[in-house]
């Protein structure tokens, strides 16, 4: 569902007049569609129903399953916050856990993370061309035009080789660190 997700979201955001970039890891609410993160946070049924008033019409059901449809001028880091609002300290907590499993290395260019890990200038530097490099790629794989499903498997590989990159420039240390951060692995979370 997760991988879906991230389709959903990247076509919109690459469709969009005002999106000039693909954005590279998922907000952390958009977890909060996913059954295996809503189990693990234990959400009340009220903090459920907060939660789906927040997202609103962003989710919708697409081919039975529950999808994140975000259009490009959605004001991200007020969602993002309204979520937090709704949700304890500790699932905030437990929130940001399940957002590095999902995301691992390709979130080091996350303001919070790079501190945490202590990457470099240079890891930064490094990381963003990666970044920079595979939503080029995406770009061109999303205006190609063709079946979104179809196209679902070069936008894994093209993620899968970035995070894969991006990985090879941490430290054994940094990567330690990252687990650590990550916490107890989530059962069926997956990775976009």
């Amino acid at each position: 569902m997760l991988r879906c997700l991230t389709l959903v979201l990247a076509l919109t955001f690459a469709t969009s007049l005002h999106a000039q970039q693909i954005r590279i890891n998922l907000p952390k609410f958009a977890l909060l569609i996913n059954d295996a993160v809503v189990k693990e946070l234990k959400l009340s049924a009220e903090q459920q129903e907060r939660i789906n008033g927040v997202l609103g019409d962003c989710v919708r059901e697409i081919d039975g399953q529950k999808r994140l449809v975000i259009q490009g001028q959605t004001d991200l880091e007020a969602m993002e916050a309204d979520c937090d609002k709704v949700l304890t300290a500790k699932q905030v907590k437990r929130l940001r856990e399940a957002w590095l499993q999902s995301n691992g290395p390709m979130a080091i260019t996350e303001e919070q993370l790079a501190k945490d890990l202590k990457v470099t200038e240079e890891q930064t530097r490094k990381a963003k061309e990666v970044i920079q490099k595979m939503n080029d790629e995406l770009v061109e794989v999303f205006h190609s035009g063709g079946d979104p499903k179809e196209q679902l498997p070069k936008i894994k590989q093209l993620r899968a080789d970035a995070r894969k990159t991006i990985e090879a420039l941490l430290t054994k240390e940094q990567l330690a660190k990252l687990t650590e951060l990550q916490g107890t692995k989530i059962e069926g979370l997956g990775k976009p």
